[in-house]
This record gives C-alpha cells, structure tokens and sequence, in this order.
C-alpha cells in the first residue's frame, strides 16, 4: 500500500530515526507519501541501494524479535526483496525463516506456494516450497498428503537434474 511504501522510504532517508519509529509503531512523521515515493523512484538506482540498507535495518530489528514480531519483520523482508528489489528468488529465505520460526505459519506457507505457481520454472522456487511442505507436515498425518505434494514436485526435477545438490 502506499502508506507501506511511504513508511519504508521515511526509514530509509532517515535511519537514524527508523529504530525508534519501528519500535514504537509511530508512523505519524510521513507527510505526502506519493510525493515520497516519486522522489524514490527519480533516485533510480540509488533506491535499490536504499533498499538494502532498509533490509539491514529490518534484519538487526529481526535480531532482537519473537513470535508475532518477527514474523511481520520477515514478511516484509520478504516483500521487498520481490516487489521493490523485483527479485522473488531472496524472498524465499525470508520465508523460510519464517516457517523454521513457526512450522504452523501460514502466511509464509502461502507465500511460499504463490512463488512456486507464479514461477512454475524455477527450480529453485520448487525445490524450496517442495521442502517446506515436507518440513512443515504434521507429525500425526498418517496420509503423508505434504510428503506426497513434494515428492511429485521434486521427482521431475530429479530427473532432469540428477546432479543439483538440493535434490
């Protein structure tokens, strides 16, 4: 949403100050966000370099954080890696994360499987979001319906490559 966006850019031009925002909740500082986020696009490619340094605030942040916290802080590490980076692929360990934090997240499971449908050829996304369903099956499924789910994910990959070392 825009007010996300705006949100994001006050802490990245003013990092100093995005600790105490983030810690707090107040957002209130952020004034004219579209007028923000065009300055941020005109940057070019300064902005993704912005970016970065926003991930670098967020994963100190993550350091410290825990249940409801933490996984809002990776949702959003997530989100920017794939919308404002435009790379899906580093959105996944975010995610991953997430669900080695928490087996049960489901946000993060659902993430997980719009990167594979979104990106059916990207063996990686598949690999992962394979993995995630075998790592998050309940241990009482007796139909094993994950472990399935996987394996007809990662039988194709295998033989098309025997040698990745993920498979």
């Amino acid at each position: 949403t825009c007010r996300q966006m705006a949100e994001y850019v006050f802490w990245l031009k003013h990092p100093d100050g995005a600790m105490p925002l983030f810690n707090d909740g107040g957002y209130n500082s952020v004034s004219a966000p579209n007028e923000i986020l065009e300055r941020m696009r005109a940057d070019g490619g300064a902005a993704s370099e912005r970016w970065r340094d926003l991930l670098e605030i967020l994963r100190r942040k993550l350091d410290q954080a825990s249940g409801e916290e933490a996984r809002s802080l990776l949702s959003r590490i997530a989100e920017i890696h794939e919308v404002m980076l435009e790379d899906p692929e580093e959105a996944i360990p975010a995610h991953l994360e997430a669900v080695d934090r928490d087996g049960t997240d489901q946000r993060a499971l659902s993430e997980l499987a719009r990167l594979y449908r979104d990106l059916p050829h990207d063996t990686e996304v598949a690999i992962y979001y394979a993995l995630s369903l075998i790592v998050t099956a309940p241990k009482t499924d007796t139909t094993f319906i994950r472990q399935k789910q996987a394996a007809q994910i990662l039988n194709p990959l295998f033989a098309r490559f025997p040698n990745h070392p993920g498979l």
